[in-house]
């Protein structure tokens, strides 16, 4: 999984992280947890970005 950011369009850190975490989503039919979501977080404001991997995890 490869970058496609030089820096976070948020705040302009340059320093994109590649983690992975359990994040939970709250959707219409309530909170879903994600594990092992692959996906790029911004290390000073903690924005995250979503491959096409990550958007398409079931």
């Amino acid at each position: 999984m490869k970058s496609n950011w030089d820096s976070c369009p948020m705040c302009g850190c340059i320093k994109i992280k590649r983690v992975k975490k359990t994040l939970t989503f709250n959707t219409k039919k309530g909170k879903v947890k994600v594990p092992n979501l692959e996906f790029y977080e911004c290390d000073s404001c903690k924005e995250q970005f979503f491959g096409e991997k990550a958007n398409n995890k079931n």
